[in-house]
């Protein structure tokens, strides 16, 4: 008769797995758990996601969450161009909210990275896009250029030559699910002025419709 224990412990292991794109990886000391009655080993498959990231982001010398800032200026926008800029901080505010939440509606919502989702009266932003593409800037893989009312001219967000070949390799290593998404929200959103972004995150997102009462222009 096999012996059943329901008493798992955590431990750290190196899990050998495959990227998105077919290569092997190790993850590095992850938790998981073990049976010490069974030998058995159990993994958290939202914890292997979130490690894959955080191995792609070391990789390039990055923080996980600037990943999608990346991949976010290399997919193909509404014209079909790839690496298509960003030319106002509202519509990149609105592009990493959006991808929060579908994944969060596919189910990805403990395993993706992202940057923390401030709800202020000009919308739900993420809290650390200025530090987040300064430092970007800093490594050569971003252009930007500074604007807001204060400048009376728009952000401008743009992939350099390195930053191009770096985001080319990170498209190709993420997961199929997550440039798939990205690519059409960029799509969806790049064209729409201030004023319609509201509107469409009032109707497809009421719970913000009593918070996000200012339009971001900036």
């Amino acid at each position: 008769m096999k012996y059943e224990s329901k008493e798992w412990l955590p431990i750290a292991i190196d899990y050998e797995t495959v990227d998105s794109s077919g290569g092997s990886i190790t993850l590095k000391n992850m938790i998981a758990e073990a049976n010490p009655h069974t030998n058995e080993i159990r993994i958290d498959i939202d914890e292997v996601i979130r490690q894959e990231q955080i191995i792609l982001a070391e990789e390039y010398g990055i923080r996980p969450r600037q990943l999608q800032i990346l991949l976010f200026l290399y997919a193909k926008g509404p014209r079909f161009a790839t690496h298509q800029p960003i030319k106002q901080k509202y519509t990149f505010n609105k592009m990493l909210f959006y991808l929060f939440k579908k994944l969060e509606e596919l189910g990805f919502k403990r395993s993706f990275i992202h940057d923390q989702i401030e709800c202020l009266r000009r919308g739900p932003v993420p809290v650390n896009l200025k530090e987040d593409t300064e430092e970007l800037a800093k490594r050569k893989l971003i252009r930007l250029q500074e604007g807001g009312k204060k400048h009376q001219r728009p952000y401008v967000y743009e992939l350099t030559d390195e930053g191009k070949r770096v985001a080319s390799e990170l498209w190709k290593k993420s997961p199929k699910i997550v440039v798939d998404t990205i690519t059409k929200i960029k799509q969806d959103l790049l064209l729409l002025d201030s004023t319609a972004l509201m509107h469409k995150v009032h109707e497809e997102y009421p719970e913000y419709r009593d918070t996000f009462v200012e339009e971001d222009r900036e």
